[in-house]
C-alpha cells in the first residue's frame, strides 16, 4: 500500500469518526429529552392528574434511537459490554480471535 493509500484511510477515518461522534450526540440528546420527558409524566400524573398521551411509545421508539445510534461509537472506543472474567488471563491473540468472533455474530 502506498502513502495514498493510508492517508485516504486516515481521511475515512477522520469522517466516520466525526460521523459517530455527532450519532452519539444525538443519542445522548434524546437520552436527555427522555429523562425531562420521564419527570413531567411523573410529576404532571402526580401533580396534576394529567398525563402525556402516547408516554409509553415515545418511551419504545426513542430508545431505538439511543440504543442504535451509540453503537458505532461504542464499538470505535471499545466501550461495549463484555465478559472479561471469561477472557482475564488468555493470550492477546486468543482475545483478539474472540473480539472478531464477537463481532461476526453481532453483524449476522
Amino acid at each position: 500500500m502506498t502513502g495514498d493509500g493510508s492517508a485516504a484511510l486516515a481521511a475515512a477515518h477522520r469522517y466516520w469518526s466525526r460521523l459517530e461522534d455527532g450519532m452519539n450526540l444525538i443519542a445522548a440528546a434524546a437520552i436527555f429529552v427522555l429523562m425531562f420527558i420521564g419527570v413531567f409524566q411523573i410529576v404532571g400524573r402526580t401533580a396534576f392528574d394529567t398525563a402525556i398521551h402516547g408516554y409509553i411509545d415515545y418511551m419504545e421508539q426513542a430508545s431505538a434511537l439511543f440504543a442504535f445510534l451509540g453503537i458505532a461509537y461504542a464499538q470505535r472506543t471499545g466501550a461495549h459490554i463484555r465478559m472479561d472474567l471469561l477472557l482475564r488471563g488468555v493470550s492477546k491473540r486468543f482475545l483478539w480471535a474472540m473480539e472478531l468472533f464477537a463481532v461476526l455474530v453481532a453483524l449476522v
